[in-house]
């Protein structure tokens, strides 16, 4: 039944990209964009997926740290390869590569995986409130931005619509939601009291500079990846810098999305909209998109076919 439901969860995500995707491009005209892509500057891409593949590094760099306080010594290498794979499993099946880069240390290192889950979900913790941070800066920067865009395409479609029964409606989910995150508390809550010593002599990498170092090196990357791509196109050159920081905060958003392929369409269709909102039309909005996932995604598993053979052929 467990194996059923998953089944199901999985080809909901799977519907859910393909109608993003499909929201994305229709109303473009394919042509279109294929003509865009085919006459972009990919000398661009050398440098791009050379951050890229640093910000690979930063992220074993921290990873190690977070080991070490649990008293766990593990190579470079074979951290970067378990990233690695965790990365090319995540595109098929979205959050299975975290276990999977943490059963690869189990077997190489004999690492338990209950030490490994809770470092890759303190990782997790730490960069999800980045992101919420960086989105907080974000509506502030672009508060009369986004405020036009949502009054232009969103609240003068559902103005003057409602009734009082959508207010009880709209009360009886926020009721559910704080059910909803009250029950998740109680869970995570529980984890925490069992794993309590694990968990905090993880939060003690907290303290570290280097492990803020580290992190601050990580977000650096993908902004970079981000402006870089960004002269791929005569129409998106003229972004600036504030726009790169926009865009990332947008694409991060739609790869966090629990989709195949690396939130494949969320990513798309966000990123696209961010493109108009700041001036790009919706065909060079949906050209930058799929150059940036499209590249980034060969890039990922290109590196987790060469972490794979690796891996086998040092632990076989």
């Amino acid at each position: 039944m467990k194996k059923y439901s998953s089944y199901v969860r999985y080809s909901i995500y799977m519907l859910a990209g393909f109608l993003l995707m499909w929201a994305a491009f229709s109303q473009v005209s394919i042509q279109d964009v294929l003509y865009v892509i085919g006459i972009g500057n990919y000398e661009v891409a050398a440098p791009v997926l050379v951050v890229s593949f640093s910000g690979y590094i930063f992220r074993v760099m921290r990873w190690q740290i977070m080991l070490k306080q649990l008293h766990e010594h593990v190579d470079k290498k074979t951290l970067l390869a378990s990233l690695c794979i965790g990365y090319g499993v995540n595109y098929a099946v979205p959050r299975l590569g975290e276990l999977t880069r943490c059963a690869l240390l189990r077997k190489s290192h004999r690492l338990t995986l209950d030490k490994s889950l809770l470092s890759v979900a303190v990782e997790r913790f730490v960069d999800t409130i980045c992101l919420f941070i960086l989105l907080g800066i974000l509506v502030l920067l672009y508060s009369s931005e986004i405020a036009d865009f949502m009054q232009r395409n969103i609240w003068v479609h559902i103005q003057g619509r409602f009734t009082h029964i959508h207010y009880y409606v709209a009360i009886l989910c926020v009721c559910l939601l704080l059910v909803l995150l009250y029950f998740i508390y109680a869970k995570a809550r529980h984890l925490f009291l069992f794993y309590k010593s694990l968990t905090t002599q993880l939060f003690r990498s907290l303290l570290l500079p280097s492990f803020w170092i580290y992190t601050s090196a990580i977000w650096i990357c993908y902004y970079l990846m981000t402006y870089l791509w960004f002269f791929t196109f005569k129409e998106t050159s003229v972004l600036t810098l504030s726009d790169a920081f926009f865009i990332m905060i947008i694409g991060s958003i739609g790869r966090s999305v629990p989709i195949q392929g690396g939130g494949v369409g969320a990513y798309h269709f966000l990123v696209a909209q961010a493109c108009v909102l700041l001036g790009i039309s919706l065909t060079g909005g949906n050209a930058l998109a799929i150059v940036i996932h499209g590249i980034q995604s060969v890039f990922t598993l290109v590196l987790t076919g060469i972490a794979y053979i690796w891996y086998v052929k040092t632990y076989k």
